[in-house]
């Protein structure tokens, strides 16, 4: 492919993402309803989009594939097909036809079989074939009514945007389509906008139309004409009285004002625009009243006044680029002011001078850090098919609810949590939610419900999962657990040990495999994925109610901030999101319990580990206390003493070093040396196995 064709190719990609989400959602919500006529639309709109781009690109096989698929929803939307399960069956498949479609042009691999992309056609083509072959022939050959004699004149403006082929539309097929419809009085092409032919560019639209309508079906057919391209475009249909025709008469009248020597063809232009000068010439000649004038000037600068939002694509890894080069920027600029003040050249100005520098630096990264939050919708919607197919082949009822769409978080950790969202919501239905004749008896609602909620809350993401089903059984989890021998026999579990032992690796109650659980890959490897972002999962389950799993993870991981600490004579850093509290320390509140040092915290006794001793260093001077929590855990640590606060650019240290325990990550400091990031999580965890 030519560059211009990669290009174009990742641009359709892209929309073709968008379409084929927009798509199943659309198909979820006509599936609770049926016969609404603008879920029909909006999926016809998305499919007619996705068709024109794929021709624009030349990829006949999905052209081809969407145009029949439209042929269906189109009879759907013009109500000549009555809705019905079977064809909403059809769509799905549909849908996951052109996915497969679209992922072999993304990944270059294989594309979808081939039997099953003949097996949807038939489909839809035996739906398509009980619709008269000749109902529209029979519509079209219809005297007109005497209502629709009437005759109706249409200004029509054409204004397209200048990326418009990317997105499919021909602005030449929607005028020919048009002509089909109405009769075609006169059509004014503008090209003031068109650069000299050095400078063309031929896949941007430069071009406008002026168009001028007589319909005998009134202004129906117009906006069916211009149905998609209006939601994008500046499309302006304006009713107009039969004496009003003569305007059209604009151009030939330019043409000989500049012959006559009035004005030139620059001139001409700008008149045209403004559709003021010539109008009053057009008045003098009595072809056209003051006040026709005067609306059509007004109704041009409306339109003029209409703005287009601009949006700008940007890979993501030309951000982690940026955001890379900003932790860099920091990092420099504290070692310059720990130069500055070591060799006593800081004073006020100087002083002043950097806390400026401060102020900018802190706003570029915040800038840029928020061009990487993107709201989590995308990240959540996917799962309500998940769950329908999932509860389909499970031969249950279930409602999935979404809340807070809105939250956002960044991008890399949206892409790095969906696959643990699968899981645990795949397990619900399979774990969770009963089957309806099972609800019943226990006196529920036949159809389950499973409520998917993002929320921001102190500086964190939390995403919960719960359903009202059965909740964890202790009993059958302890049974399993005996059989597998992750406990001893005749042990048996609390709740809360029962609800922690899901996340054991290999556990699972499944009774047999099958393609949604029970392949011993289980609620461990959800964990796993979770801690190597930094969040950390916990769950509430009251047998027969249902569960609730809480996931808590941070917004970015890209910089944090962080408190600065002394280890003997290592320094290292703490999330501050992880901190607490710091305490100096007095050896009369600190308690030994089973051999184990505590200290009473919010009416609590709390372990207290030597950090040093803990990662293997030598005794420092033990003098302050720092409280980190994980979840509804809390840990005291002796350090040595509190540096300060630090904003931190986090550096992988297995991509740089090798893992190591206890550690999250590293950063360069002001002064050029490296602090380890402490892993609070992983103390604690640790602590309580």
């Amino acid at each position: 492919m030519s560059d211009i064709d990669s290009e174009m190719l990742e641009v359709f990609l892209t929309d073709a993402e968008e379409q084929l989400t927009i798509l199943e959602n659309e198909l979820l919500n006509m599936e609770v309803n049926p016969d609404d006529e603008e879920t029909i639309k909006t999926i016809f709109r998305s499919m007619h989009t996705l068709k024109g781009s794929a021709g624009f690109v030349n990829l006949t096989e999905v052209e081809g594939f969407t145009h029949k698929l439209e042929n269906l929803l189109s009879d759907l939307r013009d109500k000549k097909l009555k809705n019905s399960p079977e064809i909403i069956e059809i769509l799905f498949q549909s849908k996951d036809v052109i996915n497969g479609m679209i992922n072999a042009i993304s990944t270059k691999g294989e594309p979808p079989d081939q039997a099953k992309i003949n097996e949807v056609e038939k489909m839809i083509h035996d739906i398509t074939k009980t619709v008269s072959p000749g109902e529209d022939q029979v519509e079209m050959d219809e005297e007109p009514s005497d209502e629709d004699s009437n005759k109706s004149f249409f200004r029509i403006e054409l204004k397209f945007r200048t990326d418009v082929y990317e997105t499919g539309t021909d602005p030449i097929l929607l005028i020919e389509d048009l002509s089909r419809q109405c009769n075609v009085i006169s059509t004014t092409m503008k090209i003031k906008s068109v650069p000299l032919l050095p400078s063309l560019k031929p896949f941007e639209n430069q071009l406008s139309w002026k168009i001028i309508v007589e319909s005998p079906k009134g202004r129906k057919p117009i906006d069916d004409v211009f149905m998609f391209a209006a939601i994008d475009n500046d499309i302006s249909i304006e009713m107009i009285e039969e004496d009003e025709l003569e305007v059209v008469e604009e151009s030939r009248i330019g043409e000989l004002l500049i012959r006559e020597g009035y004005l030139d063809e620059a001139e001409i232009e700008e008149v045209m625009d403004k559709h003021m000068k010539i109008g009053e010439e057009l008045v003098k000649e009595g072809k056209v009243t003051k006040k026709i004038v005067d609306t059509v000037a007004e109704k041009q600068e409306q339109i003029r006044k209409i703005q287009r939002t601009n949006t700008l694509r940007i890979d993501t890894e030309k951000l982690d680029r940026i955001i890379e080069s900003i932790g860099e920027v920091v990092v420099v600029k504290s070692r310059i002011r720990e130069i500055m003040e070591r060799k006593g050249w800081m004073d006020l100005e100087e002083e002043a001078t950097l806390t400026e520098l401060d102020r900018y630096i802190n706003n570029l990264q915040k800038d840029v850090m928020d061009t990487r939050m993107v709201p989590i919708k995308d990240t959540l919607l996917p799962f309500r098919r998940l769950v329908r197919d999932v509860a389909k082949k499970q031969e249950k009822e279930i409602e999935l609810e979404i809340l807070g769409e809105s939250t956002e978080l960044d991008k890399t950790i949206t892409e790095k949590i969906k696959d643990p969202l699968k899981h645990m919501l795949r397990n619900s239905v399979d774990h969770g939610i009963e089957s309806p004749e099972e609800r019943e008896k226990a006196g529920k609602d036949p159809k389950g419900k499973i409520i998917l909620e993002a929320s921001h809350q102190n500086g964190e993401v939390l995403i919960q999962i719960s359903d009202d089903g059965k909740g964890i059984d202790k009993e059958a989890v302890t049974k399993k657990a005996i059989e597998r021998g992750l406990l001893e026999e005749g042990k048996v579990l609390t709740q809360e040990e029962a609800n922690k032992m899901i996340f054991r690796a290999g556990f699972s109650t499944a009774e047999k495999i099958t393609d949604i659980s029970g392949r011993g890959v289980g609620m461990d490897v959800v964990k796993d994925n979770i801690n190597s972002i930094q969040g950390e999962i916990d769950i509430r389950s009251i047998p027969g109610e249902g569960s609730t799993f809480t996931i808590h993870i941070p917004l970015t991981l890209a910089i944090i901030e962080g408190i600065l600490i002394s280890v003997a004579n290592n320094r290292m850093i703490i999330p501050i999101q992880s901190v607490v509290k710091f305490l100096p320390i007095e050896t009369e509140k600190i308690h030994r319990v089973n051999e184990e040092q505590t200290i009473e915290f919010q009416n609590a006794y709390i372990p207290v580990i030597d950090l040093s001793r803990q990662l293997g260093f030598n005794d420092g001077t033990k003098e302050m206390l720092i409280i980190v929590q994980s979840g509804k855990s809390n840990i005291a640590l002796i350090i040595d003493e509190v540096i300060g606060k630090y904003q931190i650019v986090i550096k992988s240290l297995e991509e740089n070093f090798k893992k190591v325990k206890y550690c999250a990550g590293a950063t360069v400091l002001g002064d050029g040396s490296v602090a380890l990031i402490l892993d609070a999580k992983s103390l604690i965890r640790n602590y309580e196995h």
